[in-house]
């Protein structure tokens, strides 16, 4: 007769070869525990009956996903972020014993344009890669995008706005800045504003911020666009302030009052003239901090405050919650969201790495499941080329929200939109 400690000494020894077996590959930092992880969407309801014929496997061969990131140089923290992203897509989704069967091959750009160039060649003729996911930089991206000669696909994960879309072997999906304006423009126009104005850096990255706002406005029937540039290194901005605020004729179609009115403005001797109902500040919480209390100073309020994803910070918000009113802003990823999906990416990229996720990990592995989904959807099918798959895959609900590529290859995001109470983000829900 069995007693119950010979019961016990079974199950000790059976729970720690299920515990040796489940770890087998995995590396030292991960955690292997019996709390709940996250399924990716894809692979949450198999496929129905009809759609596997049962006479044969579909998938007949590994799939090898090449990755191109800057795992050494300046862009470092990007690259070791994006990985982790991967790798957990990866991990996942060999351990739920789905097909295509998937290999990684990992190539270091060095943050170089040209590395990325070789590495991507090195994917290609040595690895066998089917397709690749990055690079990331912009210089990188836009060198590989306009290469001729591509026979493999490639999903860049950079925000680089002059990216070539004219090879059908090109995609692309990250965060960028037209999708964040465009979001922001659309609810503002939603909610009653007709006249945008503009406070930005005077740089490359200001600039080019501008053009996407003044173009994005126009395109979605905005009446006036008022913009006004300031130095990156300045702390005082009363000066472009008053200038924001003297547009005393109309019509005031994109103009650039940096350009005019160079008189020095010293006093705050009359009240503002605002002719604005929205205003967008693409910049980062460091000079915000110093931006936001001298909006209030000068009296610029009853307005809209836009902002990019750089705003969705919580020591700008604990710094200046005090004068966040009507206050806007929009972003891919949320730590704090109340979706299950999200919150057991969160657990599961915790007990992983012992760490909280960001953006960048989040869109690597959003990036990497929709590369499995296409080449999925393709061998299903048994038709057609990865290329189409990717395009013709529905609406994709993963941890940066919902994802869809369009004809011409750049990823179509639904963005979560933010409004400030307080100190805290709160998800602007659709009605």
């Amino acid at each position: 007769m069995i007693t119950y400690l010979k019961i016990f000494k079974i199950f000790s020894i059976f729970f720690i070869c299920l515990l040796l077996v489940t770890g087998v590959g995995c590396a030292p930092k991960k955690i292997i525990t019996f709390e709940k992880v996250y399924t990716p969407p894809s692979m949450e309801l198999p496929p129905s009956e009809d759609e596997i014929p049962s006479t044969e496997p579909i998938f007949k061969k590994e799939i090898v996903i090449g990755c191109l990131l800057p795992l050494s140089g300046k862009f470092k923290p990007y690259g070791e972020s994006a990985l982790k992203g991967i790798e957990l897509a990866f991990d996942l989704f060999n351990k739920s014993d789905r097909q295509p069967l998937i290999s990684l091959a990992i190539r270091d750009t060095a943050s170089k344009k040209d590395n990325a160039i070789s590495g991507l060649y090195q994917l290609i003729d040595e690895e066998k890669a089917d397709i690749i996911i990055g690079p990331m930089s912009s210089n990188a991206a836009r060198a590989v995008s306009e290469l001729e000669n591509l026979g493999t696909p490639v999903i860049l994960m950079s925000q680089a706005e002059n990216i070539l879309f004219d090879n059908k072997y090109i995609f692309r999906h990250f965060l960028t800045p037209r999708q964040q304006v465009s979001a922001l423009i659309s609810h503002a126009i939603n909610n009653g504003c007709v006249t945008f104005a503009m406070l930005h850096p005077n740089d490359k990255y200001g600039q080019n911020y501008k053009d996407i706002f003044i173009d994005e406005v126009n395109k979605k029937g905005g009446a006036s666009v008022i913009t006004v540039a300031y130095n990156p290194q300045q702390t005082d901005f009363g000066n472009e302030i008053k200038k924001l605020t003297g547009c005393h004729f109309p019509p005031c179609d994109n103009i650039d009052k940096n350009k005019n009115d160079e008189k020095n403005i010293d006093d705050k001797d009359e009240p503002p003239v605002i002719d604005f109902d929205a205003l967008f500040i693409p910049d980062s919480p460091d000079r915000l901090v110093l931006i936001i209390p001298q909006l209030a100073y000068h009296d610029i309020d009853n307005i809209m405050l836009l902002g990019n994803n750089l705003w969705h910070n919580q020591a700008f918000i604990s710094e200046t919650y005090r004068y966040l009113h009507n206050v806007v802003l929009t972003d891919a990823f949320d730590l704090f969201s109340k979706r299950s999906m999200v919150q057991n990416y969160i657990r599961t990229f915790y007990i992983t790495y012992e760490s909280n996720p960001c953006l960048i990990d989040a869109i690597a592995f959003d990036t990497t499941l929709l590369a499995i989904a296409g080449f999925q959807n393709m061998m299903i099918s048994r038709s057609g080329t990865i290329m189409d798959a990717l395009i013709m895959l529905k609406s994709y609900n993963g941890i940066t929200g919902l994802t869809k590529f369009s004809g011409n290859g750049d990823a179509m995001k639904k963005l979560i939109l933010f409004r400030t109470k307080g100190t805290e983000f709160k998800e602007i829900i659709d009605r």
